[in-house]
């Protein structure tokens, strides 16, 4: 786009157009230049964090929200994405500082109390991200979100029949809710009600079916429930797809573990997961399950001693909260 270089509006609407259509890299260039010649442009310094925090760059998005709360202080958005940043970068603390201000600054943005909820989950401070999903319902009684984290709190602290309660109202809100389905069919998997688990669990992935989550969530909760055969059939789905590393591993690990029930070799499974977790600094997966399941089963205890460590030696890997399935 031909530009005049000292018309700061034109910059600034032509990073708004370029933020519009996902390219954040060019509207930052744009607000970079909207700075140059008026260095105080409350407009560019907001819109070049938010196009930074779209991206992911949260520390270069850090710079503009501070300098917003200290040059438009009553800017209830500036502290909002302030706490966002804080949290994406796990200072939550911070985050709970930033989201406080926002919030005292505008009460009625139910958003604002849903991601506080969930800064509060991170810091295992249970009761008070009940308390702020509360009020974002309170604002917005259709705010599927806040039901699903409720849900997901509740069920981190074994309140399963509320927990259900929660995710099946998430799925009233938008039956077509993946994320919700995944999180009932746990619930419900832990309820003991396996068939109605399996179902919400498959309906996740008829909606996603290339969704990591998807797959690898259907392929424990067959596993677990004795119907290995099924869990086969998905497994040998995900081995046709594309995986991240800290993805591709688990189910490399899943094919290690079936093999290894039958007392199969599985060496070269077993190296290759040793391999890939030497790479990696975190996964994405919870255990709990599995150990549960452990827990059921009859194995001797050579095999089980092999599977607990193997299992262990991965979850020290894990950085996926039970919450919060992304």
């Amino acid at each position: 786009i031909e530009l005049e270089p000292d018309d700061p509006s034109a910059w600034l609407e032509s990073g708004v157009v370029y933020d519009s259509k996902g390219e954040y890299e060019k509207a930052t260039d744009c607000y970079n230049h909207v700075l140059e010649l008026e260095p105080d442009s409350l407009d560019a310094h907001f819109n070049r964090g938010l196009a930074c925090f779209s991206c992911w760059k949260y520390e270069e998005a850090l710079v503009d929200f501070i300098w917003m709360t200290k040059n438009d202080p009553q800017d209830h958005e500036a502290f909002f994405y302030l706490g966002a940043s804080n949290h994406n970068l796990a200072r939550y603390n911070e985050a709970i500082k930033n989201y406080n201000e926002a919030i005292a600054l505008h009460k009625e943005n139910g958003v604002y109390f849903l991601e506080r909820g969930k800064t509060y989950n991170e810091l295992r401070d249970y009761p008070n991200a009940i308390i702020n999903f509360d009020e974002a319902l309170k604002l917005n009684n259709q705010f599927g979100e806040a039901y699903l984290f409720r849900g997901a709190v509740r069920y981190s602290l074994n309140e399963l029949d509320q927990a259900l309660l929660d995710f099946t109202e998430a799925i009233k809100i938008d039956p077509d809710y993946y994320d919700a389905y995944i999180e009932r069919g746990y619930c419900l998997n832990k309820m003991k009600k396996a068939t109605e688990a399996i179902e919400d669990l498959k309906k996740a992935y008829n909606l996603f079916p290339t969704n990591y989550l998807s797959l690898v969530d259907l392929v424990e909760i067959l596993f677990v429930n004795h119907k290995k055969e099924d869990a086969v059939i998905y497994l040998k789905e995900a081995t046709k797809l594309q995986w991240s590393d800290d993805q591709s591993i688990i189910f490399t690990f899943f094919t290690w573990l079936f093999k290894r029930t039958e007392r199969l070799n599985a060496d070269s499974e077993m190296e290759q997961v040793t391999k890939q977790a030497r790479l990696l600094e975190d996964i994405n997966y919870n255990f709990s399950e599995l150990r549960e399941w452990l827990n059921e089963v009859t194995l001797d205890e050579p095999l089980k001693k092999e599977i607990i460590d193997t299992i262990n030696s991965l979850d020290s890997l894990n950085k996926r909260k039970p919450v919060a399935k992304e």
